[in-house]
């Protein structure tokens, strides 16, 4: 992910924008270096061009024991699952958790926290089907 020309800062409102400040543009969006030495708000990755994120609420543990090991992170409300390959928009709700696939360009918060015991390593998750989750 640090490789790629996607990170942009977030501001509270969650509005895209160049390290300098400005709205930002799939022209603008940057490196990783430059994005994390701005001081606007958060960091933040467009997901998609073979990225994608996975946003779990409730019981993670449940979602993660039957995904491959990839990186994930842990913030108040969920723990954003971060992997490549390309997976289509969704959600899955069951009894205990719910999953999200983000959809392709959209911005997520970075916070570089790993959950739990979270290798550093991207997994292709193009395998993942979220219907069949939890059942």
């Amino acid at each position: 992910m640090r490789a790629a020309r996607r990170w942009v800062r977030l501001t509270r409102a969650g509005i895209a924008m160049t390290p300098q400040g400005r709205a930002a543009t799939t022209a603008s969006w940057t490196t990783y270096a430059k994005a994390s030495r701005s001081s606007i708000g958060e960091l933040g990755f467009v997901v998609g061009s073979g990225f994608v994120c996975l946003l779990v609420r409730g019981q993670t543990n449940l979602v993660l024991d039957q995904l491959p090991s990839t990186y994930a992170e842990a913030t108040s409300s969920t723990t954003r699952v971060w992997g490549t390959g390309e997976i289509a928009a969704q959600r899955a709700r069951r009894p205990g958790f719910d999953v999200e696939v983000l959809a392709a360009d959209r911005v997520v918060p970075v916070t570089g926290l790993p959950h739990q015991s979270a290798p550093n390593i991207l997994a292709d998750l193009s395998a993942v089907r979220l219907l069949t989750f939890g059942r």
